[in-house]
């Protein structure tokens, strides 16, 4: 039994010596650089607030992560299926990869999901950032749409394709739409950004007895003028509950926060006649 160990542990010793002998495939490499294959669009276009390096992507979406390491001789080597390299997804549900840089991409109940694809080897480390957009999710009832091609012409409500920038990157809720019982009258209202070529509009319409529509809120503005928004993705609706202080169980309204990038905070409340609105500065 010991000659038997002491063959074993020898064999061990080889072949460790022989590893050590070996070249490192990250022996001289500088960084790793990374690209997508196919190409895919990226979700920043607006100027102030862009976020260049993150992929737009859609469930059942295949790309490959080709991974290249830039040599202190200013060559490349392509590293992609090297056993080095460890890829790792931040949400398996939304995005799994392969041990040879091919993810696939998954429906979300979410508007947008944001996720990052970590590749490391080594003491090396470089990330690849991507949004999953699942549809808009937003079916609005035929009479709320009437009341908006009557009351906004040239306006819309925005479409998967407006979903770049920050409205892409950010988790959670519709960030253009809101549905809440924002007057108290036991009906659910809809607030809205509407979207034109040159002007945007944050926009309530109020539910009324019979299902139909009014408008009971509207403001906007152009565009890049002077102390204006650049984009409409800019703009977030956040809703916030209003609880009956006696019963904290029990609704009974809500009110609409509007945030735009720049710092300004507003709300919008109903005080049983119209919408107030209120300016706040964050941390209230």
């Amino acid at each position: 039994m010991r000659r038997v160990g002491f063959v074993v542990a020898a064999l061990a010793a080889v072949a460790t010596m022989a590893a050590m002998a070996e070249p490192s495939a990250l022996e001289g490499v500088k960084f790793l650089s990374v690209s997508v294959e196919p190409v895919k669009e990226v979700v920043g276009q607006c100027p102030v607030s862009g976020v260049p390096h993150t992929f737009k992507v859609h469930p059942d979406d295949v790309v490959r992560l080709r991974v290249e390491a830039a040599m202190a001789d200013g060559s490349y080597r392509d590293l992609t299926v090297d056993s080095a390299l460890h890829y790792r997804s931040s949400q398996p549900k939304a995005a799994r990869v392969t041990r040879t840089g091919v993810v696939k991409f998954y429906v979300s109940r979410m508007l947008a999901r944001p996720l990052s694809i970590s590749i490391t080897a080594g003491g090396l480390a470089q990330t690849v950032d991507f949004t999953v957009i699942t549809g808009s999710h937003l079916d609005l009832p035929a009479e709320a749409n009437q009341t908006l091609e009557h009351e906004f012409p040239g306006f819309r409500v925005p479409l998967e394709q407006d979903v770049v920038n920050d409205w892409a990157i950010e988790r959670g809720d519709i960030p253009f739409a809101a549905r809440r019982d924002f007057d108290g009258n036991g009906l659910l209202d809809y607030a809205l950004v509407l979207v034109s070529e040159r002007e945007w509009r944050i926009v309530i319409l109020g539910q009324r007895a019979g299902g139909t529509f009014d408008v009971a809120y509207s403001e906007g503005g152009v565009y890049g003028s002077k102390g204006g928004l650049t984009c409409p993705q800019q703009i977030h609706l956040l809703p916030a509950d209003l609880e009956d202080e006696k019963d904290r169980a029990h609704v009974l309204s809500s009110e609409l926060r509007v945030e735009t990038y720049g710092g300004d905070f507003f709300t919008l409340r109903w005080n049983g006649t119209q919408y107030e609105r209120n300016r706040e500065e964050y941390g209230e």
